[in-house]
């Protein structure tokens, strides 16, 4: 058998022998290529998710809309809050007025967490109220929509949130021009 190069070793010969090492320490024997080949096969494993409603943040239900979180979030809020008002049922039957088209809610914080179906609803009121320039809009949203739910098209994962380092106090106090400066 030929070897390879040091630092090229395939990752289930790796992790097998991981494996292998911490089952010796219990007196167990493993024979590492059985179990890198084992590792190799459930990598290959489809899982099949179809019977699963994917939801989305707000972040990625702005993304079917080309816009920001911070537009989906005022465009939520009733005109009453200083919001833009867009997304409300129409009335009907069952309701007298309009109503607020809510995505669903989780955890301590009330989370929002958008289906495709909400979505598409927020698509549709948007384009009624006349948020939208033309039919053209509403069309690549519903399109959005449908390949969604094909899984042929998905939102770019959210972007991590990443926080400014702080200048420490010396620097900043250097800029000022108070360091070293006695006091009269």
């Amino acid at each position: 058998m030929e070897r390879k190069k040091a630092g090229s070793e395939d990752w289930a010969i790796t992790a097998a022998r991981q494996f292998a090492a911490s089952a010796s320490g219990r007196g167990l024997a493993i024979p590492v290529d059985a179990v890198a080949e084992v590792f190799r096969q459930i990598e290959t494993i489809d899982v099949d998710l179809s019977g699963i409603e994917r939801v989305y943040n707000t972040e990625e239900a702005a993304q079917f809309f080309d816009k920001s979180p911070q537009w989906m979030y005022w465009a939520m809020k009733p005109r009453d809050d200083g919001g833009g008002g867009w997304f409300y049922y129409p009335a009907d039957d069952d309701h007298a007025e309009p109503w607020l088209i809510e995505p669903e809610r989780r955890g301590a914080k009330g989370i929002r967490r958008f289906n495709l179906k909400v979505i598409q609803d927020m698509a549709v009121s948007l384009y009624q109220k006349g948020g939208m320039r033309s039919i053209d809009e509403l069309q690549e949203i519903i399109k959005r929509v449908q390949l969604a739910r094909t899984g042929r098209w998905a939102p770019e994962p959210p972007k991590k949130k990443t926080r400014r380092k702080r200048k420490p106090k010396a620097e900043a106090s250097l800029k000022n021009g108070s360091v070293g400066q006695e006091s009269a």
